[in-house]
This record gives C-alpha cells, structure tokens and sequence, in this order.
C-alpha cells in the first residue's frame, strides 16, 4: 500500500546501506523500488530476485531506470553479500 511505501522509505532515510533481498517480485512489489533515487544509502541488489520476477520485464527495465541514476551492486548470496561488506569497510 501507499502508506507502507511511505514507512519503507522513511526507515531507508537513514540506512547506510539498502538491501533489496530475494524475493518474488510482482507489480506491487515494484514500488518498493521507487524513492530509491533520493535515498542516501548504498545499494544491494540479490540477484535471485531476477528469478523471481513476475513483472513482464518491468522489474528489469526499473532496474535499469534506478542504475542509470544511482550505482547498484548485485549479489550472488547473503555470504558474498557480507564478505563484500567488511571488504567495503576495511
């Protein structure tokens, strides 16, 4: 819903870094994406989501839209995702 957007976003306000998990993702889903933009934390993509999408490409193109605006790292798994993070931060 709109008001869950709007908590969702106010919590990312301060976040250092976004995490977008592996989830299935649907057309509900795709307004989670939105307001990432203007949000001032890195952001983390895990890449099974792609496996998931259930969008008929719009996952993809806002993707796309996102990572022409701001820098998206995509993950292969939580592991991965964890040892780039102390990589990051040494």
């Amino acid at each position: 819903t709109e008001s869950d957007q709007t908590l969702n976003l106010k919590m990312m306000e301060t976040a250092d870094i976004i995490l977008v998990a592996d989830m299935p993702f649907g057309e509900s889903n795709l307004n989670n994406l939105s307001g990432l933009e203007d949000m001032p934390g890195r952001i983390y993509f895990h890449k099974n989501a792609l496996s998931n999408d259930h969008t008929h490409g719009a996952l993809v193109k806002r993707l796309q839209e996102l990572g022409a605006r701001r820098k998206i790292t995509y993950i292969g798994d939580h592991d991965a995702f964890l040892d780039l993070l102390k990589k990051e931060e040494a």
